[in-house]
């Protein structure tokens, strides 16, 4: 899964089925089911062969972002199949369409950079890889060296390509796994986890309603942002009046990214503090020259 939802799908299985029981969990505040503890998360793909080897258990709900800090999804298929049995139940948790897959961008950043229960800061999105930084000053070593301006720039530069990982990868699993998209699960909710209760062959025993009705709730403010977002391209680009108040550093690097699309760049340079207002950002577009 594209590291969103997961948490949400294992307390569905484990709150509201017979062939489990876990005590109620309330959704955080940041829209996330973190408050759970997991029966086998892994971050790595070391950690999941390492379960896998000497700890699996049949009844456990395994569950890994991707692309992990060690391996891509690729290299997760291609481990997991080693141990995955014709019992096991599999479910990949895709982006059907790049504008999910953008706001599964600021999903990750409320719920893990800046999470009210799990908070492991910008490293949830920028991954463990060793980037060259020297090209912006000879004495960066990490993402950490750059001015806002900078990591801005460098983000909306560098996360396009991990948007294809979630868009491309229900391409990468074969017809024995059940494929959901995370627009199903934020949008079309309740028969989304009705459907995965019945391909994991568990039974319901709690009726949805009150749980589904919370959580879909707890979403909004970041679907909000993402309109925001979208708003501010728009009318910075026909310079229409729109102010807005501060945005995360993720936030202002769609921004950036899809002006960019849209075939204009920002004036960046020293731009450490991100304007407020559509006119402000208009005053600072020039045309990239794109050609198609």
């Amino acid at each position: 899964m594209p590291g969103v939802f997961g948490s949400t799908v294992e307390y569905v299985l484990r709150s509201h089925t017979q062939e489990y029981s876990i005590d109620p969990v309330s959704v955080s505040a940041d829209g996330s089911m973190h408050g759970i503890r997991w029966l086998s998360h892994h971050n790595s793909l070391t950690g999941l062969k390492n379960y896998f080897e000497n700890y699996k258990n049949p009844n456990d709900i395994v569950t890994t972002g991707y692309p992990l800090q060690d391996a891509n999804l690729g290299e997760i298929l291609k481990e997991s199949k080693k141990y995955i049995t014709d019992q096991d139940r599999n479910i990949l948790i895709y982006c059907d369409e790049i504008e999910f897959a953008e706001q599964n961008l600021l999903f990750l950043y409320h719920k893990l950079v800046v999470g009210k229960v799990v908070q492991i800061g910008l490293v949830a999105l920028t991954g463990t890889i060793k980037h060259d930084f020297s090209g912006w000053n000879v004495n960066y070593k990490t993402w950490k060296d750059l001015q806002p301006w900078e990591f801005r720039e460098w983000f909306s530069l560098y996360y396009p390509k991990t948007l294809l990982d979630w868009t491309n990868s229900v391409s990468l699993v074969d017809n024995s796994f059940l494929t959901v998209s995370g627009n199903d699960i934020l949008h079309n909710t309740l028969p989304t986890f009705l459907k995965i209760i019945d391909f994991c062959n568990l039974t319901i025993k709690k009726d949805l309603t009150a749980f589904v009705e919370e959580w879909q709730d707890k979403q909004q403010y970041i679907l909000q942002e993402y309109k925001t977002v979208c708003t501010i391209v728009d009318c910075a680009i026909k310079k229409q009046p729109y102010t807005w108040t501060d945005l995360n550093i993720i936030a202002e690097s769609i921004v950036q990214q899809r002006l960019r699309q849209q075939g204009f760049e920002i004036k960046c340079n020293g731009l450490n503090v991100f304007p407020t207002n559509s006119l402000d950002l208009h005053a600072l577009l020039e045309p990239n020259w794109r050609t198609e």
